[in-house]
């Protein structure tokens, strides 16, 4: 009975030393000090960002709460995987740990979308029944991974995601530079000024003759034809209709 006494008193130390540690405590080796934001604003309508937040969301648990004229989503607690898609938790002493993800969304302004998201784990563990766990550093993890994962479905655009949400062992990625000085004759002052080295003229003609919008000639040149089936595009997207390429129009575009 004594040494059952011992064995009992034993794996309740283990149990606490082990959740001192984020490092230590996690396969990831997530460090400590690893934080991400709990909010973004991408420049997309509200449907489309919806539709993305749902679709990342359902990817890794199931929904409990949909609410879409008030901007809310929240899932169900499942169990949080590696990357390697193995259970996150030591077999000897039974532990696991849970994570409910809930999701805000509001326009924020014409075309551009805030989401807000918070990550809730629990853990389940020898002796201790269920508790939250107090890992700051796997909530980061797993806000910063879902925010990729809504990212990546509304860009369609890994590295771009990658740069925008670096999780804790790929912090030095980030999206190649922008030069400090574009040369005048690659330059487009009809197009955003973010998306200069990015898109071509041609490309946005081709969308627009895709779509339906005569652009003139498939010339490279953002003449007056090609500016008006761009302006026409847009009213009829409901983006704002500046003539000007923006984020919002190139992912309408599909461009």
């Amino acid at each position: 009975m004594d040494l059952a006494k011992l064995v009992y008193s034993t794996a309740i130390l283990f149990s606490v030393v082990m959740l001192s540690s984020c490092a230590s405590n996690f396969p990831q080796d997530i460090p400590e000090n690893y934080t991400s934001p709990n909010e973004h604003t991408f420049s997309v309508p509200y449907e489309k960002a919806w539709t993305g937040a749902v679709q990342a969301i359902s990817e890794v648990n199931s929904i409990r709460v949909l609410d879409k004229e008030n901007g809310l989503i929240v899932s169900d607690f499942d169990t949080v995987m590696q990357k390697s898609g193995t259970m996150l938790g030591t077999s000897m002493f039974g532990k696991t740990y849970k994570n409910r993800y809930s999701a805000r969304l509001k326009e924020t302004a014409s075309g551009k979308t805030t989401v807000q998201v918070q990550s809730l784990l629990r853990m389940k563990q020898f002796a201790i029944s269920s508790r939250e766990s107090n890992a700051e550093c796997l909530e980061a993890h797993l806000r910063q991974e879902l925010f990729r994962r809504i990212c990546d479905n509304l860009y369609r655009d890994s590295a771009k995601c990658l740069g925008l949400f670096p999780d804790y062992n790929n912090t030095a990625v980030s999206l190649p530079p922008t030069p400090a000085v574009i040369p005048e004759e690659a330059s487009h002052p009809d197009l955003d000024p973010m998306w200069k080295m990015e898109i071509d003229v041609k490309e946005l003609q081709k969308a627009l003759a895709d779509a339906g919008y005569n652009p003139g000639p498939i010339d490279g040149l953002m003449g007056k034809k090609t500016r008006a089936a761009l302006t026409r595009f847009q009213k009829d997207n409901n983006l704002e209709p500046t003539g000007l390429l923006d984020e919002a129009t190139m992912i309408a575009l599909e461009i």
